[in-house]
């Protein structure tokens, strides 16, 4: 999970606004996956990401002139890095 200044750094230029919305991103990508949700990383098929944080991925990507997909990478990364999945049986 990336700090604050980290966030600042990589995204820069960037509002205290946006760095906001960022965290809000990383974290529900942390929450998500420690909910166990999204496991095939099947984000789209769901209303409530797409409507949600998937909306805020694109709008910070927008303004944020994000053409490699960085935002979406930071969800990702913070929802792969906590995925909880439950045991083979």
């Amino acid at each position: 999970m990336k700090t604050r200044t980290e966030l600042a750094e990589f995204f820069a230029p960037v509002t205290e606004d946006q760095l906001d919305s960022l965290e809000v991103v990383q974290a529900a990508g942390k929450a998500h996956g420690e909910a166990g949700y999204y496991p095939d990383a099947d984000f789209s098929s769901d209303a409530d990401w797409c409507y949600g944080v998937g909306a805020t991925i694109d709008r910070l990507e927008s303004e944020l002139e994000c053409d490699g997909g960085e935002v979406f990478d930071l969800y990702t990364a913070a929802h792969g890095a906590h995925l909880q999945t439950e045991p083979d049986e």
